[in-house]
């Protein structure tokens, strides 16, 4: 629990983008062991992708439109299952590994990972965790 307070108070002391992405950097890493991390900001109608910890990062830097697509009610559940793709994802790169495998991560660790219509137009992604844990 220590370890989440000091992640959550170099947060709120981080004054620009990069102090964040190192913040969230240390703490994926300190708190659930993590390789990497994905950084996303919203610019205007687009989404840009800051920073990837990734081995070979597939879209840093890049810039993506958020063009309102949503997930159909009737695929909300098979999206999560490896190997499937909504038909929203038409023409898109992907394998149809990602969110399944970003709800089993969410579920190891007693959370819910899913998606609804999200204010405005799109899909929104919620992840839910318990606060129990360790006290380290």
């Amino acid at each position: 629990m220590r370890r989440l307070l000091r992640a959550v108070r170099d947060l709120a002391a981080s004054r620009d983008v990069a102090g964040v992405v190192e913040v969230v950097r240390v703490a994926a890493r300190n708190l659930v062991d993590a390789d990497g991390a994905t950084f996303v900001l919203r610019d205007g109608g687009k989404c840009h992708y800051v920073d990837e910890g990734a081995i070979e990062p597939l879209w840093r830097g890049q810039r993506f439109p958020l063009d309102g697509r949503g997930v159909p009610e009737a695929e909300r559940d098979t999206i999560f299952e490896m190997f499937r793709r909504g038909t929203a994802s038409t023409g898109l790169a992907g394998s149809g590994i990602g969110l399944a495998f970003s709800r089993r991560v969410v579920e190891r660790h007693g959370g819910t990972l899913e998606v609804d219509d999200a204010p405005g137009g799109g899909a929104r992604f919620t992840v839910r965790l318990p606060l129990h844990g360790s006290e380290d």
